[in-house]
């Protein structure tokens, strides 16, 4: 299943993204494939769904948030997230 969007936060931990208008469940798992901004890298990686955020308003319709949890990322796609995340200023480069 594919599921469009893009990553609003993330972490060596997971991420958050922004649906449009697909549905996910909670505790579901899925194989996610991403690219790294700038770096032109992929990350390929199972994930959980940890939480599931939804907000209606008139303007904009419903707005489908998730967040999710990397499952037994390779070594290998953490260093290129750290490595990101350094570069962008989000942790430092001793954390």
């Amino acid at each position: 299943m594919k599921i469009p969007g893009h990553i609003l936060k993330l972490t060596l931990k997971g991420f958050i993204m922004d649906m449009k208008r697909s549905v996910v469940q909670v505790g579901k798992e899925y194989l996610i494939v991403f690219e790294l901004p700038v770096m032109r890298e992929y990350i390929r990686s199972k994930c959980k769904v940890i939480k599931t955020y939804d907000q209606s308003t008139e303007a904009e319709g419903t707005q489908r948030r998730a967040e999710l949890h990397f499952l037994g990322l390779d070594e290998e796609y953490q260093g290129r997230i750290k490595k990101f995340l350094v570069s962008i200023g989000q942790i430092s480069k001793d954390f």
